[in-house]
Parts: C-alpha cells; structure tokens; sequence
C-alpha cells in the first residue's frame, strides 16, 4: 500500500460521507482531514469551511475513482504514483550517500530503487546522480572496510 494519500473527491461533508462509506465498504481505505474539528466547530476550518477532501491511498485512486458520480470525476486529479515515488526514493539514495556514516543504507536503497527502475516506464530526471551517489556510497564503505582490515592485521602477531 502507498503512504502518499491523494484527493478523490471534495464536496459538502454528507456527499464526502457517503462516499466515504462506500469506499471502505469497498476495501479501501479513506481519511478526511479535520473531519472531527468540522463536527465540533465548522467555523474553525477558515477558508471554504463547508467542502471537505476525501483522501485515499495513490495505488487504490482508480479504485475510487469508479465510485465517484460521474459530473463529480473531473475534479480528480492524475496521478503516476511510481514516477513521484521512484523520484523520492533516488533523493533518499543521493542524501545518503552524501552524509557518508549513511552510505550503507543508501546501497540498500539503492537496490530497491533500480529494482523498481527497471519496471518504470521513464527514469526520474537524476537518475545519473543517483547511480554516482551509489558508487560514492560504495567505495566509502570499502575504503572504511579497507581501513578496519589493515587496522587489525596490523594488530595481529
């Protein structure tokens, strides 16, 4: 499941409810934020107080779609969840690699990233730096292994 919630629907709080319901009668899951402060003080939302959001998880948004009223679908924006998500996750790759006592965790990022490039249909845009963040992240940590095994050896009688 994704943990990017997106918007399905915005309408007055019944119609949000009731498509709601449906939603998770159909299995899928659902948030509307501020739902609790709109039934204790509708006023305290500011802005358009009387339209509530209807937030699913990405991957399940053509789920839901399907439940929405047909005028109502308009609103509903496209979304490529793998190219957003591979995105965050080369970003996650280069900061790591970048602040060096992380550099493990970027070559196991890194291969569940290329694991998932290769099934993308395009490549985030630094998908170059990414690979060059895994080959720093690489030779640190075996310049540091490196660096422990002479340590040792040179310990050793």
């Amino acid at each position: 499941m994704s943990s990017r919630w997106v918007p399905v629907f915005e309408g007055s709080m019944p119609e949000v409810l009731v498509l709601q319901s449906s939603c998770e009668a159909g299995g899928i899951p659902t948030f509307v934020p501020d739902l609790n402060l709109a039934y204790l003080d509708i006023s305290a939302r500011g802005g358009n107080m009387f339209a509530m959001k209807l937030l699913v998880p990405e991957d399940r948004l053509e789920d839901a779609r399907d439940l929405v009223p047909l005028p109502r679908r308009a609103g509903i924006p496209e979304v490529n969840p793998d190219a957003e998500e591979l995105a965050l996750m080369a970003r996650r790759v280069r900061i790591c690699a970048l602040l060096i006592i992380t550099a493990p965790l970027a070559i196991l990022f890194y291969l569940e990233y290329r694991k998932r490039a290769l099934d993308a249909a395009e490549l985030p845009q630094d998908h170059a730096q990414t690979r060059l963040a895994f080959g720093f992240a690489v030779a640190v940590c075996a310049g540091v292994l490196l660096y422990g095994l002479s340590r040792f050896l040179a310990l050793a009688p």
